[in-house]
C-alpha cells in the first residue's frame, strides 16, 4: 500500500510539474527540415517509431484549417489542451491565415508555435477554380565506392481545381533485383541480378473536401485507438491519407549480395559497401474512399470503405512454400525453410550464383478489404466500429508463396482480419479513450483472439499525463494494429501476447 502511495504521488508531481512532450515523442521537438530528423534519430535521441510519424509529418504538412482533434494532436508537443484551444480559436477566427496568430494571440506558446511551424501548411481561404500549385523535389545520395547512377528518389506534388491532388514518388534504384520467377528445372526461385531502374512504387489521385475524401491509388488508414487497421506511422488517425512517403537510409549496405549457389564461389566482391537506394513502405495501394463531417442530429458521422491489392516487396527469408509445408512452424522439416533464388541468366540451365539477403520485388500481393463507421455526437465524445478482411497470394507462378510465423507483415495459412468497437469521452481536462477487438485467422491452432486497449489522459496548458492499459491475447494475430508503447512481439507481430 505504501508503494502505490508512493507512486501516485509521483504521478502527480509529474502532472503539477514537469513539461510535457506530448504523444510518444521522447524529447522536446525542434526541427527545421528532415535533416534535423536524421540527426535526431542518428543520435538516438528518438526511436524509429517517432522519425517514421515525424518524417510523414512534415513530408504531408498537417492543413491548420482544416484538421480535426486527432490530426492536430499528431503535431509535436501539443497537449490536448492546446489542441482544444487551437480549434475553439479556428471556429471563433472562421479562418487562420497567419499561423503566427497561434502565439500572438497566446493560443499556444511562442516555443511550440515555431516547433509546430515546419509542419503547418495553409491554402487560400477561396482559391480560384483552376489555380494550380505544386511542388518537384528531387533527393539523391553517393559514397567514393559507388561507380553507379546515385540513389535519387523524385518526388511530385501538384494541387488544382480546388480539392484535386495528385502525387508520384519515382526512385532510382540500383541494389534491386528483379521480380523473382519459378524454375521448374531448379524447384526454386530465379531472379536477375541487381541493376539500375527505375521505379514508380506510390502515386494517387486524391479528391478532399469538407465532405468527401477519395483516394486512388496509394494510400493509408487508421481508425479509432489503432487496435484494429492502422497503416499509419500517425500516433491518432482518424481518415485515409494519401501516401508518397519515403526515406532515406543511413547504413551503407554490399554492393553484391551472392552466395556461391551452384558456382564454386560468389562471382563478384562481397565486401564493397555502397549507398543504399532509398526506401519506402508498401502499405495500401487501390481505392478508398470516405465521407466525413456528416450532419446527423445532433453531432457529426463519418463513413470509410477501402479496397487494397498491394504488391508486397519481402525478405525472402520470410517466405515458405505452402505446397511442401503444412506449418511453417516446425522447424525441424526443411521442405519449411525459405525457397532458394538463384541468379537468372541467359542460359536457364547454367549453374549460378544464389541471391543472399535480398528483399524480392512484388513476390506477393495482399488484397485488404475493410471500412469504418462513427459517430460524434460532441466534438469531444465518439464511437464507431471498425473492421478488415484479407488475403495474400503468391504472384510467382508455380510455387504457393507464403509468409513465415515469425514475419512481420502477415500471417500464413489464409485470410485474416479483425473487428473491433471503440470509444472516447472527454470534459475539461480529462480524456478517455477505448477500444475492444477480435481477429480471426487461418493459422493451425490459432482462429483469433481478442484484445483491448485503454487510454486515459490527463490534460493542462503546460503539463499532461497519459495513462494506458492494454491487453493483447496469443491468438490476437493482427499485422494491421498499430502500437501505443513498446511493442508486445509474438511470433514476429507487433502487440500480441
Amino acid at each position: 500500500m505504501r508503494k502505490l502511495i508512493v507512486a501516485l504521488f509521483v504521478a502527480l508531481s509529474l502532472l503539477r510539474s514537469a513539461p510535457a512532450f506530448a504523444n510518444q515523442y521522447e524529447i522536446f521537438i525542434d526541427v527545421e527540415d528532415e535533416e534535423d530528423l536524421y540527426d535526431l534519430l542518428a543520435s538516438r535521441q528518438i526511436e524509429d517509431d517517432t522519425f517514421n510519424t515525424l518524417l510523414e509529418l512534415l513530408q504531408r504538412g498537417v492543413d491548420l484549417n482544416t484538421a480535426d482533434r486527432e490530426q492536430l494532436y499528431a503535431l509535436p508537443n501539443l497537449t490536448y489542451q492546446d489542441v482544444d484551444s487551437i480549434l475553439r480559436y479556428r471556429h471563433d477566427a472562421g479562418f487562420i491565415s497567419d499561423p503566427s496568430v497561434l502565439a500572438k494571440s497566446n493560443v499556444i506558446s511562442k516555443r511550440k508555435f515555431i516547433a509546430i511551424a515546419p509542419f503547418l501548411v495553409i491554402r487560400s481561404q477561396t482559391p480560384r477554380t483552376f489555380a494550380t500549385n505544386g511542388r518537384i523535389r528531387a533527393q539523391t545520395v553517393w559514397t567514393t565506392e559507388d561507380d553507379r547512377i546515385p540513389a535519387t528518389a523524385v518526388l511530385l506534388r501538384l494541387r488544382t481545381l480546388r480539392h484535386v491532388s495528385i502525387g508520384v514518388l519515382g526512385v532510382v534504384t540500383r541494389n534491386r533485383i528483379g521480380s523473382p520467377v519459378y524454375d521448374p528445372n531448379r524447384d526454386a526461385l530465379v531472379a536477375e541480378a541487381a541493376k539500375t531502374r527505375l521505379d514508380i512504387p506510390k502515386f494517387y489521385v486524391e479528391w478532399d473536401d469538407d465532405q468527401t475524401n477519395v483516394i486512388v491509388g496509394s494510400f493509408t488508414a487508421g481508425f479509432g485507438e489503432r487496435l484494429v487497421y492502422d497503416t499509419t506511422p500517425l500516433y491518432t488517425p482518424n481518415g485515409i491519407y494519401a501516401d508518397d512517403s519515403h526515406r532515406r537510409l543511413t547504413d551503407l549496405t554490399r554492393k553484391c549480395k551472392l552466395s556461391a549457389g551452384e558456382l564454386p564461389a560468389a562471382e563478384c566482391d562481397t565486401n564493397v559497401y555502397v549507398t543504399p537506394d532509398f526506401a519506402w513502405t508498401d502499405y495500401n495501394m487501390g481505392v478508398a474512399a470516405g465521407i466525413k463531417g456528416l450532419k446527423v442530429g445532433p453531432g457529426k458521422a463519418q463513413a470509410y470503405g477501402f479496397v487494397s491489392l498491394q504488391p508486397l516487396d519481402v525478405y525472402q527469408y520470410q517466405l515458405y512454400d505452402r505446397s511442401r509445408c503444412d506449418d511453417p512452424r516446425n522447424d525441424n522439416d526443411p521442405n519449411c525453410s525459405a525457397p532458394d533464388v538463384h541468379v537468372k541468366g541467359d542460359d536457364p540451365l547454367a549453374p549460378a550464383n544464389e541471391h543472399s539477403f535480398q528483399t524480392l520485388p512484388n513476390i506477393l500481393r495482399e488484397l485488404v478489404v475493410g471500412g469504418n463507421l462513427a459517430y460524434r455526437p460532441q466534438r469531444r465524445v465518439q464511437f464507431g466500429v471498425t473492421g478488415y478482411g484479407a488475403k495474400v497470394k503468391s504472384l510467382a507462378q508455380g510455387i504457393d508463396l507464403d509468409w513465415q510465423e515469425w514475419s512481420s507483415r502477415g500471417l500464413f495459412g489464409g485470410p485474416f482480419g479483425a473487428v473491433g468497437v471503440y470509444g472516447a469521452v472527454g470534459h475539461k481536462w480529462l480524456d478517455a479513450f477505448v477500444e475492444i477487438a477480435q481477429s480471426f485467422d487461418s493459422m493451425a491452432g490459432g482462429g483469433g483472439g481478442p484484445a483491448g486497449v485503454a487510454r486515459v489522459v490527463a490534460s493542462k496548458k503546460h503539463q499532461e499525463l497519459e495513462l494506458s492499459f492494454r491487453y493483447f491475447d496469443q491468438d490476437y494475430a493482427n499485422p494491421f494494429g498499430g502500437a501505443y508503447a513498446q511493442a508486445d512481439t509474438l511470433d514476429g507481430l507487433r502487440d500480441r501476447d
